[in-house]
């Protein structure tokens, strides 16, 4: 009858909730934070990072379209949730444009308006309108934005609608150097807003 208590003994705690020792101990709870491998898996790994790019901006004012070769650092980063993502240039620091993943390699741009003052008595507004961005298997970026620049650089207002392409291999340090031959997108900007204030 020892024998039989103690069967009913464990029995007992069977259906007091006892934890079942059977359990495999690898498998994880539902409350337990899933492992490094788990949690690093993002689709947005294929397009984030930091972009060297060239290309050329096109402006438009009074229907007259001028292009000016350009360069810049673009960067792709997360934002928040997937799919979300925030896409900066270098040269308009502090502007991160909301963006969103639409495949594995694309994504779109969104409106945001964006504030820089590069020289005393100079403002200028982008008013970003959206674009599109891609990543090749080559980790290559290819990204086109429209925008409408409004800037008073000291002779009075302008207004000139701006499109933006750009393409260039991902890098791991995003910082500005000196091996291109064009001019960063804010100079090339200040150099039209020159031209037309004159």
């Amino acid at each position: 009858m020892r024998g039989a208590g103690w069967i009913v003994s464990a029995m007992l705690l069977g259906a007091c909730g006892a934890e079942d020792v059977t359990a495999s101990p690898e498998a994880p709870r539902p409350d337990e934070p899933l492992g490094q491998e788990a949690q690093s898996l993002d689709i947005r790994d294929t397009v984030t990072g930091s972009y060297d790019t060239t290309g050329v901006m096109y402006f438009t004012e009074d229907g007259v379209t001028e292009e000016m070769e350009t360069f810049d650092v673009v960067t792709v980063a997360p934002r928040g949730a997937a799919p979300g993502l925030n896409v900066s240039i270098l040269s308009f620091e502090g502007c991160e444009i909301p963006s969103l993943l639409t495949s594995p390699r694309s994504f779109l741009v969104f409106p945001k308006t964006c504030t820089a003052s590069p020289a005393p008595g100079c403002t200028l507004v982008m008013a970003f309108n959206g674009g599109w961005g891609y990543v090749n298997r080559d980790e290559v970026l290819s990204v086109s934005l429209h925008s409408v620049l409004t800037g008073d650089c000291g002779a009075g207002p302008v207004e000139i609608d701006v499109v933006t392409q750009l393409s260039g291999p991902r890098i791991s340090s995003p910082a500005l150097t000196g091996t291109h031959t064009g001019e960063t997108g804010m100079s090339a900007l200040l150099r039209h807003l020159s031209r037309k204030t004159r």
